[in-house]
Order: C-alpha cells, then structure tokens, then sequence
C-alpha cells in the first residue's frame, strides 16, 4: 500500500501518472470549487474529438483533488461514483476544463458537480462526482493519491 496524499499535502502533490500523461493542469484547487483543464490534442478518439473517457479522467481528477481538500485530518478523498453526460464534441487543438463545485461535503464522502468547457466557454458536458474518505494508509515509498 502507498501513502495517501492528505489535505495538507494537496497542493503540492502529483496528479499521478494517468493525469501527468494526459496533460492534466491546476487551474484553482479547494473544498468547495476546484478547476483543471487538459487539452484535447492525444486525447481523442478515432472520430478525431476528445474521448469520453478523458473527459471522465479530468473529472475524476478534478473532484477528488476537491475531496481530498475537504477530506478530514489523517483521511484520503478515493472515487466512489462518476458520471459524465456530453453535450458537444471537442475537437482536437482545443483545451477542455472541468470545474467541479461542492454540493455535499460530509463526515465519510463529498459530492461535486461537474461542468466542463471548451476553450470558447461552451459547456461540452456535465455530471457528478462522489468521494468517500478513508484513513490515509502509511509506506515508506511516499506520497501517492488514494492507496494501490
């Protein structure tokens, strides 16, 4: 098991290797509103727009960074649910973003809401995203998000 990332940690952690991969950057990160974007560009599907699933993963990211700022002292924000419903296609050379809002933050798990927009301020698509908090695990290897 790795070390979870905790609040304390948020804000100068790695987003992890996918994130790192898809090109994935901070724009605002907090407990109640948080914003990422990534571009569209390597991660497209075969149509020649953005992949649903890089949508999902910046989301994903988005929301739990948000958690994981929210998350009590000593606990981790992990992905419980996510759901993304598009509206438009993105196509490559544009910069999709995603701002996730708080709508619930509890004792055990926080819920987002999830807006994403192209480069124009169109929003492409919407949807939610569910943290639980769990108790950091220890390692010696570091920091990491979530547990392997």
């Amino acid at each position: 098991m790795a070390q979870g990332i905790t609040r304390e940690d948020a804000h100068s952690a790695s987003l992890g290797a996918l994130a790192d991969k898809m090109g994935i950057s901070v724009i605002e990160l907090g407990p109640r509103r948080s914003v990422m974007s990534m571009p569209v560009e390597g991660n497209t599907q075969s149509a020649g727009i953005l992949h649903g699933g890089a949508t999902a993963v910046l989301g994903e990211t988005t929301g739990s960074f948000a958690g994981l700022t929210a998350a009590p002292e000593g606990m981790v924000a992990l992905g419980l649910d996510i759901t993304v419903k598009h509206h438009r296609g993105v196509a490559a050379g544009d910069t999709l973003t995603c701002e996730a809002v708080c709508r619930h933050v509890g004792r055990s798990m926080a819920t987002y809401d999830l807006l994403f927009r192209n480069g124009a301020g169109e929003i492409t698509a919407s949807g939610s995203h569910t943290v639980v908090f769990r108790p950091a695990p220890h390692s010696s290897k570091g920091p990491t998000v979530g547990a392997e």
